[in-house]
């Protein structure tokens, strides 16, 4: 693993490009990714991060909606957010998704939130396929992980050290 990472610590510094202009190429949803794994400074795999914009969505909804967390600020959500019309209608629906396991609430929240437009959080396979093209660019490292997640991903070290500078 050790290897791995000195592997993409000097594949970073060899293409000597500031992180200002990594984070100016990317879209909204591939810098929330990111963006959650600048903020945690640890490992995590595709669902974690998922579940992580999931909740800083609803959070600000919620802020917006005068319930919950007032003056709450999205943290890494930079993809498309629109005020629902119906506001009634979606607290309703989130009001009612309780569900027995926690994954399950994030999976029926995520569709509520897509399906009144508010925002279109990305599956697993494209958080993975954001994180394996931000792995070729030296950004993130990956390590296989014991359990069910077959991979983590995690901020390359050098980066993270100079987007804290900036």
């Amino acid at each position: 693993m050790f290897d791995k990472i000195i592997e993409a610590i000097e594949k970073f510094e060899k293409a000597g490009v500031e992180p200002s202009k990594i984070l100016v190429s990317l879209t909204g949803v591939e810098r929330s990714v990111l963006n959650v794994l600048i903020a945690y400074e640890q490992a995590m795999n595709p669902n974690e991060i998922r579940n992580a914009l999931i909740l800083d969505v609803l959070a600000y909804l919620l802020s917006l909606c005068c319930r919950g967390l007032k003056g709450y600020e999205l943290k890494y959500w930079r993809g498309e957010f629109h005020y629902p019309v119906n506001e009634k209608e979606v607290l309703k629906a989130l009001g009612k998704n309780v569900q027995p396991t926690t994954q399950k609430q994030f999976e029926e929240d995520a569709k509520i939130l897509k399906k009144y437009g508010i925002a279109n959080i990305p599956d697993y396979r494209t958080i993975e396929r954001i994180l394996r093209e931000l792995e070729l660019m030296g950004v993130v490292i990956s390590r296989d992980e014991v359990g069910k997640a077959k991979r983590v991903y995690f901020i390359n070290p050098l980066f993270l050290e100079k987007i804290k500078k900036a």
